[in-house]
């Protein structure tokens, strides 16, 4: 039998309060009869009447536990917790017919046994009962903050391996990108398609070390933006500019791991590839109140939107439901000189996940 210490210290507490609540009134009855009783002639009936409903009530709770009024099992259920409910009456009235002799504390001579299992039919059978049906209603109320657990749970595990499937495409999509950039540099300059490779190796070694995890600092975020960016700086030179504007209060949040670099990519892939002159990107993340904004914004005249260009935007807008649900804003606007993608998290300084 499983039994709770916290189950039975509440039992005691209640069956002792009971005891009590007995006793004033029967002396409260006395007093109306004319009669002498006092609190030692009475508290001692009534504890040991109430504190053998103890194990009892234990015994009942662990039956309703295993034998629950069920679809498909009611039969069942109706005959065990009779059984048991009998089995209370009857240990009941055993312990008053072997008790009283010595004690005298119920009857002045005791009568036969069946008189009294009789009375203790009539006195016990609404209690156990009663006993059964509140035991079943917090035998369902377990059951279903149990449901709700293990519904939140997997709800969690569905959530993190979406968002592990979102994450695992955006490596191989940043890998296959720069490979054919430095593919593109082999034939026409060996020694910048060398210093890209380096770029490459040191990029997937820091983002290597953070497999496994969906958030990290923001410092974190911006130290694997910067290695791709100099990747990027490599192949584009000087028609690629990268400014960065971060509020110092924002460093020690935490954000999505590759967040901005599909968004600095799209920006490369969609905006700045295209023009043969000189081409900015403005990274700005600042604090407000407990939001975190990060503004990506680009002079190169690209079209862009949540749901367009694969693993960038759409990859992102994904991820960024998953884990923040309606605490979560992304917005894409066209500019008079290109784009700007704006994005609002909750400022939090620990993981979500």
């Amino acid at each position: 039998m499983r039994i709770a210490r916290n189950q039975l210290l509440f039992l005691l507490a209640w069956w002792i309060t009971v005891a009590f609540v007995y006793t004033e009134e029967s002396l409260s009855v006395s007093r109306m009869m004319g009669t002498q009783l006092t609190w030692r002639d009475v508290l001692p009936v009534h504890l040991a009447g109430c504190l053998l409903w103890v194990p009892l009530s234990l015994f009942l709770i662990e039956l309703v536990r295993r034998f629950p009024f069920e679809s498909g099992r009611r039969v069942r259920a109706a005959l065990a917790l009779t059984g048991g409910v009998g089995v209370a009456i009857l240990v009941r009235g055993l312990f008053v017919y072997l008790a009283n002799p010595a004690t005298h504390w119920w009857y002045p001579e005791t009568p036969p046994l069946l008189s009294v299992l009789e009375h203790s039919v009539r006195a016990n059978m609404v209690l156990s009962w009663l006993i059964v049906g509140v035991a079943h209603a917090f035998h369902y109320f377990e059951r279903a903050q149990s449901s709700r657990v293990r519904i939140a749970e997997l709800e969690a595990k569905l959530t993190r391996a979406q968002l592990d499937a979102l994450a695992a495409q955006l490596n191989p999509h940043f890998l296959f990108n720069t490979l054919n950039s430095i593919a593109e540099l082999t034939h026409v300059d060996s020694a910048k398609a060398d210093q890209m490779i380096v770029g490459l190796s040191a990029l997937l070694r820091r983002s290597l070390e953070r497999t496994g995890e969906q958030e990290v600092l923001l410092s974190d975020e911006m130290a694997l933006l910067a290695l791709y960016v100099d990747i990027e700086k490599v192949r584009m030179g000087d028609r690629l500019n990268v400014e960065y504007r971060i509020d110092e209060d924002s460093s020690s949040c935490y954000v999505p791991i590759f967040l901005l670099l599909p968004l600095v990519e799209n920006s490369i892939t969609h905006g700045l590839a295209r023009r043969s002159t000189r081409g900015s990107i403005v990274v700005e993340i600042r604090r407000e109140a407990a939001r975190l904004r990060l503004t990506i914004s680009d002079n190169g005249g690209g079209e862009a939107s949540p749901g367009g260009h694969g693993i960038g935007l759409g990859n992102t807008a994904e991820r960024l439901k998953f884990l923040y649900g309606d605490e979560q804003s992304i917005e894409v606007r066209q500019t008079a000189g290109g784009t700007t993608v704006s994005l609002q998290i909750p400022a939090r300084h620990s993981p979500t996940l």
